[in-house]
């Protein structure tokens, strides 16, 4: 019965093993898919404005997929153009799944890979000796599609004076600007750590910079610890970007007013909720130990 049986859990082990090569494999195409597109799409954007129909994208995203172990044709590499035709006959050859793109343009990355040419699937298909399986495990093409719209964002939306930046995080860094990173809001930050909840009084939010070239671009800092770092090199006004961002326009321990608050002023002006008990007065509430906070 032992004779009969481990030929049979053999095979299984190794289908079992192949099954999760293949996902496993499956996922890494999908992140090299990603990153090509991603870099195809910022090579699109940077070319249109004074050569749009560069093919430059193509040989980039390429040199992505190779960077991730995955070597493609630039043919691979295609656009679904705002009106006209695509470029994409090769990558609907590979794949046919629809390529959803609801507004152009779209830069589209198709990676297969055909498990026939891996190890494990080799030595599976090895001549086999007498009793030995041969050709148990069947061997599919793995695909991975990624699409991207590449669309360049040259305006800005927030209004300037008001805040539209709020960390809540109870961290010394609440806001931490990591090496070359630039936060460009044309509107201010407000970082609160607890200043009014704090059992201790102590308030701990507040911005952190980390390398010399992180910087912000913002009208306004709020937060409620006791130093913020700027003004400093690393902080400017968002327009005219050059300025330093004025001692005035910094306020340390400061709480940070709550912006739903005129919100709920007008939706409780008619009736309040049923159930709901109003006050002119916000509780605060204060963890005085045992299991669970009061």
């Amino acid at each position: 019965m032992t004779a009969l049986a481990l030929p049979a859990l053999l095979g299984f082990t190794s289908l079992g093993i192949e099954a999760g090569h293949w996902y496993l494999g499956e996922r890494q195409m999908q992140g090299a898919a990603d990153a090509t597109a991603i870099s195809a799409a910022a090579q699109y954007i940077a070319d249109y404005p004074t050569n749009p129909n560069s093919l430059t994208y193509q040989t980039v995203g390429a040199s992505y997929a190779s960077i991730n172990g995955y070597p493609i044709p630039t043919a691979n590499v295609c656009l679904v153009p705002v009106s006209g035709s695509d470029n994409c006959a090769t990558v609907r050859s590979l794949d046919s799944r629809p390529i959803v793109c609801s507004k152009g343009p779209c830069v589209v990355v198709e990676i297969t890979q055909n498990t026939s040419t891996w190890l494990s699937t080799q030595l599976s298909l090895e001549p086999g000796t007498s009793g030995r399986i041969v050709q148990a495990i069947p061997t599919p093409t793995l695909k991975a599609r990624a699409i991207v719209r590449a669309v360049s964002q040259t305006t800005s939306t927030t209004k300037k004076g008001t805040d539209c930046i709020l960390a809540l995080a109870n961290d010394p860094a609440a806001v931490l600007v990591h090496g070359n990173g630039d936060l460009e809001a044309n509107c201010g930050v407000a970082i609160d750590g607890g200043l009014d909840q704090n059992a201790t009084g102590t308030a701990v939010g507040g911005i952190t910079f980390n390398g010399s070239p992180a910087k912000v671009n913002i009208s306004n800092l709020v937060v409620s610890s006791s130093s913020t770092g700027c003004p400093s090199a690393h902080c400017f006004l968002y327009n005219p970007a050059t300025s330093a961002l004025p001692a005035a326009n910094v306020f340390t321990k400061t709480a940070t007013p709550d912006p739903y608050a005129s919100q709920v002023a007008a939706l409780f002006a008619t009736a309040p909720p049923a159930g709901v008990q109003t006050s002119t007065k916000i509780p605060k509430y204060q963890y005085v130990g045992g299991d669970l906070p009061v």
